[in-house]
């Protein structure tokens, strides 16, 4: 079984034109994050925030050292993915 990554993107202060760029970043980025093969991930932009965050929707774990594995995994998937966000607002608000 995999293990499902949902990456919400809060886009609340982003204009209409900039979605879907920052949509594509974020897909370019869990591609080249998540090169697991244990792992699917989905990208869902939410308006009514500015946060962004990551979920796993099925984190079947069988012992202690799969949990530390698969924490240690989505904790470099996380900040990796914020440190690529801060940089793609960065270059937003140079425009």
């Amino acid at each position: 079984m995999k293990t499902i990554l949902v990456f919400y993107v809060g886009i609340k202060d982003i204009s209409p034109a900039e979605v879907d760029h920052r949509i594509n970043h974020v897909r370019k980025l869990t591609s080249e994050l998540v090169v697991d093969e244990t792992f699917l991930s989905f990208v869902i932009p939410v308006r009514s925030t500015e946060d962004t965050w990551i979920e796993c929707l099925n984190p079947v774990l069988l012992n202690n050292k799969e949990y530390q594995d698969t924490k240690d995994k989505l904790q470099f998937i996380q900040e990796q993915y914020q440190k690529s966000l801060e940089s793609v607002k960065d270059t937003e608000s140079n425009y």
